[in-house]
């Protein structure tokens, strides 16, 4: 079955609008992190980059896998302001509740352990950005095939941390200001976010019945254990590595890491918008959603293998002007972790195909596997090798993702006959 004409359109408006924003809000990045590790070094670095990890679990616990399980049902909503308006009620309320719940955990962490209780106020003020997410509600605008107004707040976010960065943090003494300036962005785009969605969107905000919250937590729960799984995944290595090495140690990997991630974020448009286009496809014909998933893997992964092989080729370089002579040490995780950008571009690529087709438990399966390979490689190669074992420790999860996914798709013919 053909795509309407008019879904195409808004696919293609979305995409445009995304790429020029994601564009210019990657650019920023590109002049502040170079400064960043410049003034605060390694060291300090390393600080802000482990309190950032440990905050991006809460980020994953208040997510609660809302980013893939809601989007899909508002996108068949359609004028359906009611339907819709109480969706996001007893989301948002889910999330706050679990904001409040993971403020209070992080408090015993910070005052627990010591590694922690050191730099404390560096992790309780990064948590703001944990706030900032809740109230930036990316499903929401998902869901309703707007995501170039999340795209525009998360502009205003990084517009606003740039600027701030350069006239606060002038010396390593600053290192204090960074996850401040960071967290008034986020709460400022949340802010500004809740308020677009009421007057644009027409949106009434009240409190939800029990019933609707445990209708949303129940609907969400598979797709919520696939975060915390995936969560395992993500933060176990630098975790790990933040536990068992000097935070000078965590500073090099971060910095590599961090171009890493800066290559990955460049598909992060397409996917975004890709997922509700693929749920209405889905909508009218399963087959129709997988062949056009397929006709995008082509195109995708010669896209990562270019990115891939320019990051292992010009690591030397790339490293240099990103992060300086300082960070020589992370040359070798960059390469070693650029094939990650290959992997994981398909394996979200493949993973939003498969919740499409209500295999949202075999997602959680691979996502599993490629968890206890993390944990298990990052406890046996980070005390034996730090940081350059560490990056293998990165890498390996990420092709397990990847070849699973992508045996999923080479059998997904069979699923559709058999579930059509």
């Amino acid at each position: 079955m053909t795509v309407d004409k008019a879904d195409k359109k808004l696919l293609i408006e979305n995409l445009s609008a995304l790429y020029f924003l994601q564009f210019a809000s990657y650019f920023l990045p590109l002049i502040t992190i170079p400064y960043l590790v410049r003034v605060l070094g390694p060291d300090k670095f390393g600080v802000i980059s482990l309190a950032q990890v440990l905050n991006q679990c809460f980020v994953i616990v208040t997510d609660y896998g809302f980013n893939f399980s809601v989007p899909r049902k508002i996108s068949v909503l359609g004028e359906d302001i009611t339907g819709i308006s109480r969706i996001f009620n007893s989301v948002f309320t889910i999330k706050t509740l679990l904001a409040v719940l993971s403020f209070f955990l992080l408090l015993i962490l910070v005052y627990a352990i010591p590694k922690f209780r050191e730099y404390r106020m560096v992790y309780i003020f990064t948590f703001g950005q944990v706030i900032g997410n809740v109230l930036l509600p990316v499903w929401f605008f998902q869901g309703m095939g707007r995501i170039k107004y999340a795209a525009s707040l998360n502009m205003v976010a990084k517009s606003i941390f740039t600027i701030a960065i350069f006239i606060f943090i002038k010396r390593q003494s600053d290192y204090i200001y960074v996850p401040v300036i960071n967290s008034l962005g986020a709460l400022a785009a949340g802010i500004l976010a809740i308020t677009l969605i009421v007057k644009r969107f027409n949106i009434t905000i009240k409190l939800p019945n029990i019933q609707e919250i445990i209708g949303e937590v129940s609907e969400g729960w598979h797709i919520f254990t696939v975060g915390v799984i995936y969560m395992a995944y993500s933060v176990a290595v630098p975790l790990i590595l933040g536990f068992v090495a000097p935070y000078r140690i965590v500073g090099y990997y971060s910095g590599a890491e961090k171009i890493i991630k800066m290559a990955e974020q460049i598909q992060v448009p397409l996917l975004q918008a890709l997922y509700p286009h693929v749920s209405k496809i889905k909508y009218r014909s399963r087959a129709a959603a997988v062949l056009f998933i397929r006709k995008v893997a082509k195109m995708l992964g010669a896209f990562d293998a270019a990115l891939f092989l320019a990051l292992f080729i010009f690591a030397g370089q790339i490293s240099d002007i990103v992060l300086g002579r300082q960070f020589r040490e992370s040359v070798c995780m960059i390469r070693i972790m650029s094939f990650i950008v290959f992997a994981h571009g398909m394996w979200h690529l493949f993973a939003e195909m498969m919740m499409n087709l209500g295999e949202d438990v075999n997602v959680m399966r691979i996502t599993l596997c490629a968890s206890i390979i993390s944990i298990s490689a990052s406890l046996i190669l980070i005390p034996a090798f730090s940081g350059k074992g560490a990056a293998v420790a990165a890498l390996l999860p990420g092709i397990v993702l990847f070849v699973l996914s992508a045996l999923f798709v080479e059998r997904s013919d069979h699923l559709i006959s058999v579930r059509s």
